[in-house]
């Protein structure tokens, strides 16, 4: 693998100790939403967008909005609050272990992204978020900034996610060399 520390190019990471919590609740109402924020978190604006910054609360369908922070706290909160069996029509649950956040960054991260999922299912403006599949597998984008996005996937297949990124990005940009 060439050194790229000082170049400009794609890079991808897996970003270890992300905390993940899935908040499940009906779609119409806004028992979630005022609970969510009554617990200090932020609620996504709008269809396909997250709301916040660490932690971050991303919308997921209807019915389901993702929790994401560097910071074990925030999370272990709206676990506490949002327990199982608490409410008739919401619950909070822990997916921290089940699932594997990978950071791709840099110039030309849409190009490719285009090589792993529909083009038209990468978020493409900041605050976005998007399910998607890649190499026929569910994972779920969000970008955080122009030329940053996480990718989540399920962490029993981080492997083979890892391995995706690294042989898709020849396709992307054959004569630049990639940095984990």
């Amino acid at each position: 693998m060439v050194k790229t520390s000082n170049m400009k190019v794609p890079q991808y990471r897996e970003l270890v100790g992300i905390h993940i919590a899935s908040l499940r609740h009906l779609a119409q109402g806004n028992d979630a939403q005022n609970r969510l924020e009554g617990i200090g978190l932020q609620w996504p604006r709008e269809i396909g967008a997250f709301a916040g910054n660490d932690p971050l609360v991303a919308w997921r369908s209807p019915t389901e909005k993702l929790l994401l922070s560097s910071k074990a706290e925030p999370l272990k909160l709206a676990l506490t609050e949002l327990a199982p069996g608490k409410y008739d029509a919401l619950v909070a649950t822990g997916l921290s272990e089940a699932l594997s956040v990978h950071e791709v960054s840099g110039p030309h991260i849409d190009e490719w992204m285009a090589h792993l999922v529909d083009a038209l299912a990468i978020p493409t403006r900041s605050g976005t978020c998007t399910r998607a599949r890649m190499a026929d597998v569910a994972v779920f984008l969000i970008r955080l900034e122009p030329e940053k996005l996480w990718l989540l996937s399920d962490s029993t297949i981080r492997p083979y996610i890892q391995n995706w990124l690294e042989f898709s990005f020849n396709g992307a940009s054959p004569n630049t060399p990639i940095s984990k």
